[in-house]
C-alpha cells in the first residue's frame, strides 16, 4: 500500500510539471528520434526501480530528477533551456503546493501523506482549469520579463517559499492549535495576495512596455513611410518630367531615321531606356503596403553599392498582425543593410524573397557577409560592443514566429547569410 501511495506520488509530480511546461510555458511535445530514445531509457529505469528499488519512489529529489530529464525528452527545449525553465518551474509549484497545502490544513482534516497527495492533485487540476478558462485567451506575452527582472521575480518567489514554510512550522510546532489555525488563515490569505500583487505588477510592467514599444515602432514606420512616400513622389516626378519631354524624344528619334543615322538612333535609345529603367527600378514591390515600406526604406539608399534583388508576392491581408510582421520584416531587412555595408563593394549582394503559398508565408533573406559569424541557439550572436543591447531583434522576430506556430532558421553558407521563415496562414 506504502507503494502505491509513492507511485502515485512520483506520477503526479510528472504530471505537475508536465502540465506547468505546456500550460504556463505553452511549449510544444517534440519527441525527435534522440528524444525518444533517452525517454525510453529513463522509462526502462523506472520499471527496473519500481521492481527491485520501490524506496526510490519516496526520495524528492530522485523523483525531482526524474522530472528534468522527461521535460527535456518530451519537450521542445534545448538541455540549457530545460534548465531554465525547469528551476523555475520548481520555485513556483513548490509556492503554489504550499499554498494549496495550507489551504488544505486549514479547511480540510486529512492526514499528512493524504495532504501530500491531495496538494499535487489540487495544483494539477488548478493549472488545467486556468488553462481551460484563462490560459488559451490569455496573451503570455505580457508576461515576458528582461532578464534581470526575472532574477528578481526568481528571488521574491524563494523567499516567499522559505517563509511561508519557516510560519507553518512555527505554527505547527509552537502555536497553540487555535491560535495556529487563525495564523495559517492568515498565512495562507497573505501569500495569496502577494502572488496576486507579483502578478499584477508584472502584467502592468509589460503592459506599459508593450505601449513603449508600440509607440518606438509606429514612428518608426512614419518615418519609413514618410521616406518611402518621398521616395515615391521622386520616382513620380521624375516620370512627369519623362513624358513632358516624351514628344521631342519622339521627334528627334524621327529625325535620326529619316536621315539614316543609325548609329546615333541607336545610342540615342539606349539613353532613353536606361532613364527608364532607372526610374522603374525606384520601387520595391511585393504586393504589401508594410513589406513594402520597409524594404525600400532600407533597400533603395543600397541600390548604388549593392545588388539588390527582391522577388515574390504576399497578400496584403496575413495571419501574423501587422505590428509583428513589421518587426519581422524591419528586423531582418536592417540587420541585412547592416552587414553589407561591412563586406567589399564588388561583392555585396542582397536577396529578399516572399513567397505566398496555400498554407504558408515563406520569407527567405540572403546577404553576403565577411569574416566569421558564429550562430548558437538558431541565432547568429552580434558582433556589436555593446552585447546587452543588441542581438535582440533576432530573438524577437524567432519569439514573434514561434507565437504563431512557424519555423524560424539560419545558416551560414559559401559567406552568404541565409535566413527563412515559415509562417502558417
Amino acid at each position: 500500500m506504502v507503494h502505491i501511495w509513492a507511485l502515485s506520488f512520483s506520477l503526479l509530480t510528472q504530471l505537475e510539471f508536465f502540465s506547468f511546461y505546456y500550460v504556463i510555458y505553452k511549449k510544444g511535445l517534440q519527441i525527435t528520434k534522440r528524444k525518444a530514445t533517452g525517454l525510453a531509457s529513463v522509462l526502462l529505469l523506472l520499471l527496473l526501480a519500481c521492481l527491485f528499488w520501490q524506496e526510490w519512489m519516496l526520495d524528492i529529489g530522485l523523483v525531482y530528477l526524474i522530472s528534468f530529464l522527461v521535460m527535456f525528452c518530451l519537450f521542445q527545449v534545448s538541455l540549457i533551456e530545460n534548465i531554465k525553465l525547469w528551476l523555475a518551474a520548481l520555485i513556483f509549484l513548490v509556492l503554489a503546493e504550499g499554498m494549496v497545502d495550507n489551504f488544505i490544513r486549514i479547511f480540510l482534516n486529512v492526514g499528512e501523506n493524504d495532504t501530500l497527495f491531495l496538494y499535487l492533485a489540487c495544483v494539477v487540476a488548478l493549472l488545467w482549469t486556468y488553462h481551460g478558462f484563462v490560459g488559451r485567451k490569455l496573451n503570455m506575452d505580457m508576461f515576458r520579463l528582461p532578464r534581470r527582472i526575472k532574477v528578481i521575480v526568481g528571488i521574491m518567489a524563494v523567499v516567499l517559499v522559505l517563509v511561508m514554510n519557516f510560519m507553518s512550522f512555527l505554527l505547527f510546532e509552537f502555536v497553540e492549535h487555535k491560535a495556529a489555525r487563525v495564523g495559517e488563515i492568515f498565512l495562507f490569505l497573505g501569500s495569496v495576495a502577494i502572488c496576486a500583487l507579483l502578478f499584477s505588477l508584472i502584467y502592468s510592467f509589460n503592459v506599459t512596455q508593450e505601449y513603449s514599444m508600440q509607440a518606438e515602432i509606429l514612428e518608426r514606420q512614419n518615418e519609413q513611410q514618410r521616406e518611402y512616400f518621398e521616395q515615391m513622389l521622386k520616382k513620380e516626378q521624375d516620370t512627369r518630367q519623362f513624358r513632358h519631354d516624351l514628344i521631342a524624344e519622339l521627334l528627334e528619334l524621327k529625325n535620326y531615321a529619316e536621315e539614316r543615322e543609325y548609329e546615333k538612333l541607336n545610342d540615342y535609345l539606349s539613353e532613353m531606356l536606361g532613364e527608364v529603367s532607372a526610374i522603374s527600378k525606384r520601387q520595391f514591390d511585393v504586393g504589401n503596403d508594410i513589406v513594402n515600406t520597409v524594404i525600400n526604406y532600407y533597400f533603395l539608399p543600397l541600390c548604388e553599392s549593392c545588388k539588390v534583388k527582391v522577388k515574390g508576392y504576399m497578400r496584403e491581408e496575413q495571419t501574423v498582425s501587422q505590428r509583428d510582421l513589421c518587426i519581422i520584416i524591419s528586423n531582418l531587412v536592417k540587420n541585412a543593410a547592416e552587414a553589407v555595408e561591412h563586406v567589399k563593394e564588388h561583392s555585396r549582394e542582397i536577396l529578399f524573397e516572399v513567397c505566398q503559398g496555400e498554407k504558408s508565408l515563406n520569407i527567405h533573406l540572403e546577404n553576403t557577409v565577411e569574416g566569421e559569424i558564429k550562430i548558437k541557439d538558431g541565432l547568429p550572436l552580434t558582433t556589436k560592443a555593446d552585447k546587452k543591447n543588441h542581438g535582440l531583434g533576432l530573438l524577437n522576430v524567432k519569439t514573434i514566429v514561434g507565437k504563431y506556430g512557424g519555423s524560424y532558421s539560419c545558416k551560414i553558407e559559401d559567406d552568404r547569410y541565409i535566413v527563412d521563415i515559415f509562417i502558417k496562414n
